[in-house]
């Protein structure tokens, strides 16, 4: 009996270790090994454990051929943009080229690699992939979601999106009527250079101080000291930290130390948020100027006059600048001669910030529509009453639309005919834009609160209050929902229930969105200040309550079969003469 049980133990031990191992995960993947090349030509070769070890992203996106469903669900991996950066992506850098096993190749223009949810998965519904590692690209065709990547390459040549004995992503003809025929002009004059000079107020302070909120998982290595608030959202490309301040400059700083490597002065208020594509930083000035600038020098490349003041964060598709102005418009200018291709006007100010996704621009005005346009031509194609003012930016995912209005309203919507698919009333006005992670919606509200909606039925899954408005929009990265409030508070909360991880005070609001990259939040604030606070990735574990569950059951299982070994033994020894 003794013996039966013994056998029985030992081989639902073994059963147990093949479950808690996906599909074989260990033997068939451990050794399949990615190639990153940067320009100089120095492969970095991270093995499929390291990718493991790396900050994990996970995004829900459904793969589509050509309009047939391929797959879909919750991808995880290690973001392509934190990949490159470890690789040493330079500011030069145009296009990415991936080849996979089979010989099949792949190349993306550095704008649309360095989107933040472009991943290199290797699991979909926390099951390891058969193929191991898999390009994902939310909306885009499945053509362009390479499998068993072998290696990924970084070049200066330009390239149109596209794959080796394929064809390449095109836009998608849409209908509609254009407000108003595309009028080119010429190019800008120009170049003064930026001024790459420190002078002592503008010294970074590096500074290892924990949160002053006494939490001890927060630290702050850093901050930089404009000569005003910082309303501008960060973004961090190869290292630098490119952002604008109420003093009307822009910054690229250092996002080791702090150092400022260059700033460039406009002629107004820069609240809008910096672009970094193909070399180049994209940004909106309150001198009603959209400015391209140098990436690494920040000299002038070009810039447009609009008609008003540019609050809008540019968005870089395909070679192309789509930015909203205060004079009611919404551009679209060439990213290499800073030309326009068209316009299309509103009936009040665009401070909200478009999203290209499929073809079709969706952006928000203060004359309380969300439109849908043609990315080629500029036609309307739908737009959506929200009953007051959209400064929120829309999110688009799994052919939804989701956007934030001053009715105090959080929207759903169809992203192929604006159908509303749900709303969400909050206490006041919503101008944060909504980020979806794991089909959950997260969004801040003028009624201090962050919300996480259900993205399917927009039904409440939690709420967090903080001590005032909440204009900052949410960063999720591996389960933690980073937002700043008014109450002058950076927040940290767990993704799946709201509960506060930590917080860290700055010395004013924080109206700026934080960027989350390797571990740093980077964060601007009314005090003036960009901070850079180290936040460990606390990281959901990404293993199914099943797999804990049998680790449960087999440590048990194992105990117990060596108990009974043990047991036989002596039982043996006791025997013998």
């Amino acid at each position: 009996m003794k013996k039966k049980l013994f056998q029985v133990c030992f081989f639902l031990a073994l059963f147990g270790l093949l479950l808690i191992t996906p599909l074989g995960r260990v033997s068939a993947q451990s050794g399949w090994n990615l190639q990153v090349s940067n320009l100089s030509n120095n492969t970095v070769t991270f093995s499929y454990d390291q990718l493991l070890a790396m900050p994990q992203t996970t995004v829900y996106a459904e793969e589509y051929c050509y309009g047939n469903p391929v797959a879909s669900g919750n991808w995880g991996g290690v973001s392509l943009s934190y990949l490159l950066q470890q690789a040493g992506l330079d500011p030069t850098v145009a296009s990415v080229n991936f080849l996979a096993s089979d010989g099949y190749a792949v190349s993306l223009q550095i704008q649309d690699a360095l989107r933040s949810d472009a991943i290199i998965a290797y699991q979909l519904n926390d099951i390891a992939l058969s193929e191991t590692y898999r390009l994902v690209l939310p909306d885009e065709n499945g053509n362009m979601w390479i499998a068993m990547i072998i290696s990924i390459s970084m070049s200066t040549a330009t390239t149109q999106p596209g794959v080796a004995g394929g064809p390449g992503i095109t836009l998608p003809t849409q209908t509609g009527t254009p407000s108003i025929s595309p009028t080119p002009t010429s190019p800008q004059t120009p170049i003064p250079t930026a001024s790459p000079v420190l002078s002592p107020s503008e010294s970074p302070t590096l500074s290892p101080i924990l949160s002053p909120s006494g939490k001890s998982n927060s630290v702050q290595l850093w901050n930089y000291t404009t000569g005003n608030s910082v309303a501008s959202s960060p973004t961090v490309v190869n290292s630098i930290v490119y952002v604008g301040s109420e003093d009307d400059r822009i910054y690229a700083l250092n996002s080791t130390n702090g150092a400022q490597i260059w700033n460039f002065t406009t002629g107004g208020y820069v609240f809008s948020s910096p672009t970094a594509a193909s070399g180049a930083v994209y940004i909106g000035s309150y001198d009603d100027k959209v400015y391209a600038l140098n990436a690494t020098t920040g000299n002038k490349l070009w810039n447009y006059p609009t008609g008003g003041p540019v609050a809008s964060s540019p968005a870089v598709v395909n070679n192309v600048v789509y930015v909203g102005s205060n004079d009611g418009k919404i551009y679209a200018l060439n990213a290499t001669s800073g030309d326009k291709i068209w316009s299309y006007t509103t009936r009040d100010y665009v401070r909200s910030s478009p999203k290209v996704v499929g073809g079709v621009v969706y952006v928000g005005s203060g004359d309380v529509n969300l439109y849908a346009l043609n990315a080629v031509n500029g036609a309307l194609i739908w737009n959506y009453s929200t009953k007051s003012a959209v400064v929120s930016s829309p999110a688009v995912v799994g052919g939804k639309v989701y956007v934030g209005s001053e009715h105090a309203n959080v929207y759903a919507l169809s992203a192929v005919n604006g159908d509303l698919i749900w709303n969400y009333t909050t206490g006041n006005s919503v101008e944060s834009s909504p980020t979806v992670v794991n089909d959950v919606v997260y969004v801040g509200s003028g009624d201090d609160k962050v919300y996480a909606l259900n993205a399917a039925t927009g039904t409440q899954i939690w709420n967090f209050t903080t001590g005032s408005a909440v204009i900052s929009s949410p960063d999720v990265i591996g389960g933690v929902v980073y937002i700043g409030s008014e109450d002058g508070k950076l927040y940290a909360l767990n993704a799946d229930n709201g509960a506060q991880i930590w917080s860290y005070t700055t010395g004013g609001y924080v109206g700026s969105s934080p960027d989350v990259v390797g571990g740093v939040v980077y964060v601007g604030s009314g005090d003036g200040k960009i901070y850079a606070i180290s936040a460990p990735l606390i990281a959901n574990s990404g293993v199914p309550m099943i797999y804990i569950i049998i680790a449960i059951i087999l440590v048990i299982l194992v105990i117990a079969a060596i108990i009974l070994f043990l047991r036989k033994r002596k039982n043996k020894a006791v025997q013998q003469p």
